[in-house]
C-alpha cells in the first residue's frame, strides 16, 4: 500500500488533474488513477456492490 505522503507526491508529480482538465485523459482513466493511488484493490468486493 502506498503511503500518504509519497501518494501526494505522486499525484502532484503526474499532473493528472491538469491532465483530465485539458482533456487529454478520459474521466475512466483519470478515476482509475486516482483509485489506484489511494490503494483501492479490485480484490475486495464489498467496495462494488452488485
Amino acid at each position: 500500500r502506498t503511503s500518504l505522503a509519497s501518494a501526494k507526491q505522486l499525484f502532484r508529480s503526474a499532473n493528472m488533474t491538469q491532465r483530465w482538465q485539458r482533456r487529454e485523459i478520459s474521466n475512466f482513466e483519470y478515476l482509475m488513477y486516482l483509485n489506484t493511488i489511494a490503494g483501492r484493490t479490485y480484490q475486495d468486493l464489498n467496495q462494488y456492490p452488485v
